[in-house]
């Protein structure tokens, strides 16, 4: 990624799955900057495949934060 400038916040943590293994499912959100969301906003939720891990996309989350800024609410799990 050329420009580094940080345009998102990133809140982790995980849940019990309702699978039979209580598997723990791993979860970040993507927020804006700023402290407050805004009352219109665009969120997009990403859910990839077995074999997939949600830091490959972390150059497709910076050009949707430049492209839609202080609207965006990103979530994705692992």
């Amino acid at each position: 990624m050329k420009d580094k400038k940080k345009l998102y916040k990133e809140v982790e943590g995980s849940f019990t799955s309702s699978s039979k293994a209580n598997a723990h499912i791993y979860y970040k959100h993507l927020l804006p900057l700023k402290g407050q969301l805004p009352k219109k906003r665009i969120h997009v939720i990403f859910q990839h495949g077995m074999i997939e891990h949600q830091g490959r996309h972390i150059e497709l989350y910076h050009a949707l934060f430049k492209a839609f800024g202080e609207k965006l609410i990103i979530s994705v799990m692992d």
